[in-house]
């Protein structure tokens, strides 16, 4: 009967129906979140290229996308703190909007400057709903947070087809001139929809973490918050940012998410040019885009039971071998004339899935560093943010110079995969520093025990 069914749904991870409620919601809103960020990852470039850019500059709009998803990082634990996670997941999405409509207004002028600058704030609205996947860990137990983070990154698999099928069907439906139009539309729509979406998200009572009758200063480079205005004092020690960069497992973290990102975003942000100037069709290059992100988000339904079971040294490996495994396929790409498609869908099918399983574990990685002190979880996770999106964006701006300094072939799309592959050999180092690591803290604990 439908009663058993929805029992036997709940009873799953022994999780109330309400809770369930809140991370489907969450997902809901994490798949509005990336079908907007699909849009602009995989149509800006062709988007700046239909009002005059080339293909030096193509990239660059995804530069600028991480490089705001990067500076609102500064400002998104204030933003929680002020407004509680359900505003502020609004506030991103109408950040969203404007996003949009500037590049509505980019298509309709003809400007590739502002087509470039609508990367900004709709970065800054990604950069905001990337919470979200935290979000899902505070709704939930302690032991069930992997298998909720992961949940949520999973509304992806809908992102990766809607997003693209969005864009695709709204593609000169203005008439020619306003060819793109309607892939900025959609970015309004999907960020709108989200920020309805996320108002009937229960999240854990807030009132606690108000800061509006804090006092705030800073004492010996550690930030203390007193509450006025009330019968009793309490006393909050806040570590400072700079503080943060001395924290070696939190460094880690965001080292091996940025990474994650980097490994990830620099040959997909290049390829759907690349692939156009190989003779491939627009409709091959946006099914091989929605392979990737359905690569990208499709192993949320096992990637946290996986975690836990044989830890995020192990697993964030894999993701290291699968990333080798594309960027060798992307290697072996040739043009439409000599080759097949199959190599690129392959190589970034395998980027794909070897950024959610490094990004996942990353992910787990940093939560575990506030453990111990869960007031200063929206500062470790912003700092972590700045980190990852900063050198992400750095990195995704001069991805298409590399590509022109290649002559814009099959040798520039090498080219940038020959650069992935040096950053891949020090994400590998990354990795066996962190081991070597994890050993010396484990024997020092196992001398303090004995």
């Amino acid at each position: 009967s439908r009663e058993q069914k929805s029992f036997c749904l709940c009873s799953c991870y022994n999780l109330s129906q309400r809770v369930w409620a809140n991370l489907i919601l969450l997902v809901l809103c994490y798949t509005c979140v990336f079908a907007s960020t699909t849009l602009m990852i995989g149509g800006a470039a062709l988007a700046t290229l239909s009002v005059g850019g080339d293909s030096s500059n193509a990239p660059v709009a995804q530069g600028v996308f991480f490089v705001g998803a990067a500076a609102v990082s500064i400002f998104t634990a204030p933003l929680f703190d002020r407004l509680g996670r359900r505003f502020g997941f609004a506030v991103g999405s109408c950040i969203g909007i404007v996003g949009g409509c500037i590049g509505m207004g980019g298509i309709f002028a003809s400007s590739t400057a502002l087509v470039i600058l609508s990367a900004f704030p709709t970065g800054m609205a990604t950069g905001v709903g990337l919470h979200l996947r935290f979000a899902a860990m505070e709704v939930v137990r302690e032991e069930v947070k992997p298998f909720a983070m992961t949940l949520v990154l999973s509304g992806g698999c809908i992102a990766a087809f809607l997003g693209p099928e969005s864009q695709l069907a709204t593609t000169g439906i203005f008439g020619e001139n306003l060819e793109y139009f309607g892939l900025f539309m959609m970015i309004v729509i999907f960020n709108a929809v989200g920020a309805i979406l996320v108002l009937f998200v229960k999240f854990p009572a807030e009132e606690d973490d108000s800061t509006e009758d804090l006092e705030t200063v800073e004492e010996d480079g550690v930030m203390r918050v007193d509450v006025k205005d009330r019968e009793e004092k309490i006393e909050i020690v806040y570590t400072p940012f700079r503080s943060m960069f001395a924290r070696t497992d939190i460094l880690t973290s965001a080292a091996l998410a940025s990474f994650a990102w980097i490994i990830m975003s620099m040959p997909m942000s290049i390829f759907r040019v690349a692939m156009a100037a190989l003779g491939y069709s627009t409709r091959l290059s946006l099914t091989t885009l929605e392979l990737h992100f359905l690569g990208m988000y499709s192993p949320g339904f096992f990637a946290g039971s996986m975690i836990k079971k044989f830890g995020t040294e192990i697993i964030s490996s894999w993701g290291s071998v699968l990333f080798a495994f594309g960027l060798l396929a992307n290697l072996l790409s040739r043009g439409e004339e000599n080759g097949t498609p199959a190599s690129w869908i392959m190589g970034l099918i395998f980027l794909g899935v070897g950024w959610h399983l490094t990004f996942a574990s990353a992910t787990v990685m940093l939560a575990k560093t506030y453990e111990g002190t869960p007031h200063e979880a929206r500062r470790v996770q912003s700092f972590n943010d700045i980190i990852m999106f900063g050198t992400s964006g750095s990195l995704n701006v001069a991805t298409g110079y590399i590509y022109s300094a290649g002559r814009s072939d099959i040798n520039g799309w090498r080219l940038v995969n020959f650069v992935v592959a040096g950053l891949l050999i020090a994400n590998v180092k990354l990795l066996f520093f962190e081991k070597q690591r994890n050993k010396r803290i484990n024997s020092v604990n196992e001398c303090t025990t004995t």
